[in-house]
């Protein structure tokens, strides 16, 4: 385990579990969470990326994923909770669902920026060779061109057309060089765009499931008065 990271995450699939003791795995997820994007976001990006910041990023996604599966056992379980104490468990269920898409955004957030750097840093690369191939391409021309003007005539019409052909081809390579470079940049950003618009609409149904459970306990508790008042309705003309 690396300094300042979080204890290996245990598992919250349990059926036997109680709503108390599911709220506490997943209180602790979330704590464990805020600390592991806290200092991820202090760690070093895609300049430089080190094993503990692997190491951390791995961890934050089992995290994520057992918080995930947290919140839906208590949803699935407030159900069947005592009337009295159901808000009460509504009301968590929304602040853990709303902690949850927070913490997909900042992993979301961070993956975009090691994408951007990932991407400067490639492009420097890239120019940095071209320079290098072009600086070293110029020294060996000015070589020949010495060696020409100390050993024999100028150059001949076919010699030019030759070494402009030769300069062609190298610009066309490195123009295609440019063109794979790109496509390859643009895939990224739509895989990051993608997965930053499905953690959105994750983050969208699960608050939409939380408002529609308040809004069945709502119509269920109507319901159950409208049938009490009935019932003592009848049973009052009853026995008058």
């Amino acid at each position: 385990e690396f300094p300042g990271s979080a204890a290996e995450p245990t598992s919250v699939s349990s059926k036997h579990m109680s709503l108390p003791q599911l709220h506490a795995s997943a209180k602790e997820h979330s704590s464990a969470l805020r600390g592991l994007l806290s200092e991820l976001s202090l760690s070093e990006t895609a300049a430089n990326q080190s094993p503990e910041v692997l190491a951390l990023t791995v961890q934050i996604t089992r995290h994520l994923a057992l918080l995930s599966d947290a919140v839906g056992q208590i949803r699935a379980a407030a159900r069947f909770a005592v009337p009295a104490e159901r808000p009460l468990w509504l009301r968590r269920v929304r602040t853990l669902t709303d902690s949850l898409t927070s913490f997909q955004a900042e992993l979301a957030a961070y993956s975009a920026l090691v994408a951007r750097e990932q991407e400067a840093q490639n492009r420097d690369q890239f120019f940095a060779q071209l320079v290098e191939e072009r600086d070293g391409v110029s020294a060996q021309q000015r070589s020949a061109d010495g060696l020409r003007v100390r050993q024999g005539p100028a150059l001949t019409v076919s010699d030019v057309s030759r070494q402009l052909d030769e300069m062609l081809e190298q610009g066309g390579a490195a123009l295609t060089d440019l063109r794979v470079q790109g496509d390859r940049l643009k895939a990224t950003r739509r895989k990051l765009l993608d997965i930053s618009t499905r953690l959105t609409v994750g983050g969208r149904t699960l608050s939409r499931i939380a408002r529609m459970e308040t809004s069945n306990c709502i119509v269920v508790g109507v319901g159950c008065a409208m049938s009490l008042f009935i019932f003592f309705g009848v049973r009052h003309l009853l026995h008058s």
